[in-house]
């Protein structure tokens, strides 16, 4: 009955940690990313991939949060 739990308990830290992933690799959703191309630029992630080569880029520190607080930054994520 306990292993049951535990599993349970991990696998839903699993799909909470691969939920999380993929919200931050959302970039801040399709309204963000569209402001972006409107403007004439690349996303983040696409300029990566223009500048290294494929398979070779290794994210590091994915959940880093920033605390710069000027010019209205406190209010983005």
């Amino acid at each position: 009955m306990t292993d049951e739990v535990k599993q349970s308990s991990t696998e839903d830290k699993i799909r909470d940690f691969a939920a999380r992933v993929e919200k931050l690799r959302q970039m801040g959703g399709a309204k963000t990313v569209a402001k972006q191309r409107d403007g004439g630029k690349l996303t983040a992630r696409e300029r990566l991939d223009v500048l290294f080569d494929p398979g070779t880029f290794q994210e590091a520190q994915l959940f880093v949060k920033h605390h710069a607080t000027l010019f209205g930054m406190e209010k983005k994520e």
